[in-house]
């Protein structure tokens, strides 16, 4: 598993063509939307005309203002160059717990750990709940959306790789074992 960039554009602004649509404007967009309101007088209206006028037809006036009033948070999570494609954030239900398989996940990597599996994942999610003493009424299921939802928040994509049984060296294979079992 590794991190990757994910394959979505920066902004969500909608190219101009025949059909109009909602757009969602990312982080990257309400930034930039700040910067522009700055530059421009601290006006809303002609904030939101311009951006209407580029890519985001149904901004409103009540948009750039939501935006203004968040601009501290907005900012602060502009920090981290992930969360630049992020059009909303949404809260973990158990934060400590996240952070903790975050950091367990980073350390794997960090050690070019190549077993990183969704299977490695949750067992390992099921001894931080044990470690962090979360009771069981309150531990989520661990199931394949929230598999996949943890893989976004951090990043991760998995990778299969291909080849003969017999292609790989017993050294490595004692090896991995090895360290597998500290794991």
């Amino acid at each position: 598993m590794q991190r990757g960039k994910p394959n979505r554009p920066k902004s969500g602004a909608i190219a101009m063509g025949p059909s109009i649509r909602n757009s969602q404007p990312t982080l990257l967009d309400k930034i930039n939307m700040l910067n522009y309101y700055h530059a421009n007088d601290r006006n809303q209206s002609l904030t939101a005309r311009w951006f209407q006028d580029h890519g985001f037809p149904n901004l409103s006036q009540s948009t750039i203002s939501r935006v203004v009033r968040n601009e501290a948070k907005l900012r602060q999570r502009a920090t981290d160059p992930l969360k630049l494609t992020v059009v909303r954030v949404r809260a973990v239900s158990n934060p400590a717990f996240d952070r903790a398989l975050s950091m367990w996940v980073d350390g794997m990597e960090s050690q070019n750990f190549t077993g990183l599996t969704g299977d490695v994942i949750r067992a390992v999610a099921g001894l931080v709940y044990d470690q962090l003493n979360v009771p069981l009424s309150e531990r989520l299921r661990l199931s394949a959306g929230w598999l996949d939802k943890f893989k976004a928040r951090n990043a991760l994509r998995f990778f299969r790789f291909h080849g003969e049984a017999a292609s790989v060296s017993p050294n490595d294979v004692c090896t991995e074992r090895a360290r597998m079992q500290c794991v």
